[in-house]
């Protein structure tokens, strides 16, 4: 998986249109020194010298309503070093025809679970407003800031079908089967309104243990919602404390530089007993 997509929002907004576009010129800025052996061993420790982000694609649509413009960018970024890479900052900026910046953004590419190999590329994708009523004339693009997979280490991606308890990939969670928590705290935010329930009865924890452990992960969505965050956290013996985020009913898990949203299956027993403790608790 060289070479990887990853959507990264540089703006206010993202939107997704079909009308025709323009595309912007483009003019991209490479920052790499091709004769190593010409490089001190300081030089070589600078990431930033063997990383190349160059813009292949830039396009544009002007709405007139907004007073602005939407910009929708691809870049291929590649690593001549000889680490793996695992995230990159990017800085992007617009002028106009007289080479006037307009704006100016960032963006940043992580690999997640797999990091750019030495010699390998990967692709980033940006969008987002310029607030200003002329149309941009070409863009470019620097590395700003680069950091290898020992200081960000690939992160455990849930797969599709597997259970939801394994996957989060967290010890105390891997064996709450076995070793239950000492004691569940669970709520539900239905628009502001939060009904709660703490949770210390050994046999409603294991009857909530026994519906959490067959749930497992759906698909990744993008849909969400903004009203209903909910969640649960678990507390064990030795006092470590494991909180679980839902967007309304799907997990939020949480990644570099942001998350990931994830439908779950084999939930609504777990999320009718979730409802059931928390209104028992309210009355």
């Amino acid at each position: 998986m060289n070479n990887l997509i990853r959507k990264v929002l540089a703006g206010v907004i993202a939107v997704f249109m079909l009308c025709p576009v323009s595309v912007i010129a483009k003019e991209s800025q490479e920052i790499f020194i091709e004769d190593e052996t010409e490089m001190n061993e300081a030089a070589k420790e600078d990431l930033l010298c063997h990383v190349a982000a160059e813009v292949t694609q830039c396009r544009y649509e002007k709405k007139k309503a907004m007073k602005s413009v939407l910009y929708f960018l691809n870049a291929e970024l590649s690593n001549h070093s000889d680490r793996e890479i695992m995230e990159i900052k990017t800085g992007v900026k617009f002028f106009d025809e007289q080479k006037n910046e307009i704006f100016s953004g960032w963006g940043i590419y992580n690999g997640q679970d797999t990091p750019i190999a030495p010699g390998g590329t990967a692709t980033l994708e940006m969008s987002g407003r310029i607030e200003y009523p002329e149309e941009p004339s070409f863009c470019e693009m620097t590395v700003l800031e680069v950091y290898t997979a020992d200081e960000k280490p690939p992160i455990h991606i849930p797969q599709k079908g597997e259970l939801l308890y394994l996957e989060l990939a967290e010890p105390h969670m891997t064996e709450i089967t076995t070793k239950l928590p000492i004691q569940i705290n669970l709520w539900i935010d239905c628009g502001g309104e939060i009904s709660e329930a703490e949770i210390k009865d050994a046999k409603t924890i294991a009857e909530v243990v026994d519906a959490f452990s067959a749930v497992r992960i759906g698909d990744e969505t993008e849909e969400s919602v903004t009203d209903n965050y909910n969640g649960m956290l678990f507390t064990f013996e030795d006092g470590a404390e494991i909180p679980i985020s839902l967007n309304l009913k799907n997990l939020e898990y949480r990644v570099y530089n942001g998350i990931r949203i994830y439908e779950l299956e084999n939930f609504d027993t777990f999320w009718t007993l979730m409802n059931d403790l928390t209104d028992d608790a309210g009355e």
